[in-house]
């Protein structure tokens, strides 16, 4: 009996051990990455990617090693789940947060494409005006509420830009639906047709630099959707406009 514990303890010992390994062998190759990638070393890329994943993903992959000449960013994984040849990482990246999936290939990490099956689940949706609703699925709930929470305001600036201060009831005019969607390694805004706009989600929005973080990419991004929609823009909104600076700063 005492024979089987100390063999039961040894094992779990093990496991802790090489999971521990495995975990700091992660960490630095997602450093290595994007120290890579923020030097523009687009000749090491496909070092860096599962050589099995879609032509498509790895050519997007592949354009995120354009930029050079920044620093960096501090890179933070906040979470790792381990299935035992993939991970699924939830990390910081200098305030932007994102999902990634890493998968062993020959003993070695390499970035790999999110599952479908982490986005998984019904479609939700909350009515933010009578005439506007906004879709998205369970992982990205927490930004769908706080947008559908601004929502009405960023409504009632566009409205007055559309047409005048004077305007009826807020929500009359902007009607049809936005919905957030999981495209990994895509731009904020993945199309704008008709009454329907459809957004990336925020944790799978490329890290660029230039924007604080996913968050702030999508709002901007449903924001000059807008505008386009009604006219206003060229993607800037001239601040001599009426409601121009409350529109943007409601964004």
């Amino acid at each position: 009996m005492v024979l089987l514990v100390a063999m039961g303890v040894t094992l779990y010992r093990q496991r802790t051990e090489l999971r521990t390994a495995m975990r700091e062998d992660l960490i630095a190759f997602m450093f290595e990455e994007e120290s890579l990638r923020f030097l523009g070393r687009q000749d090491q890329a496909a070092e860096m990617m599962m050589p099995t994943a879609q032509p498509g993903w790895q050519r997007a992959d592949l354009r995120t090693f354009e930029t050079a000449g920044l620093q960096p960013p501090k890179t933070q994984p906040t979470a790792i789940d381990f299935d035992g040849q993939c991970a699924l990482v939830n990390v910081n990246l200098a305030g932007h947060d994102q999902i990634r999936a890493y998968c062993l290939y020959d003993r070695q990490w390499r970035r790999a494409p999110v599952p479908a099956s982490t986005w998984s689940g019904e479609q939700e949706d909350v009515k933010v005006t009578n005439n506007l609703r906004l879709g998205y699925q369970a992982r990205d709930r927490a930004f769908a509420s706080a947008l559908a929470n601004d929502l009405p305001l960023i409504l009632a600036r566009l409205e007055q830009l559309v047409v005048g201060p004077d305007s009826a009831e807020p929500g009359q005019i902007i009607s049809g639906e936005i919905v957030i969607e999981p495209y990994e390694l895509r731009p904020p805004l993945i199309s704008a047709e008709g009454q329907r706009i459809v957004l990336n989600s925020p944790l799978l929005v490329p890290f660029d630099g230039r924007l604080a973080n996913g968050q702030v990419a999508v709002r901007v991004a449903l924001g000059k959707a807008l505008l386009r929609r009604y006219g206003l823009a060229r993607v800037e909104v001239p601040r001599s406009l009426p409601g121009g600076d409350r529109f943007y700063e409601a964004v």
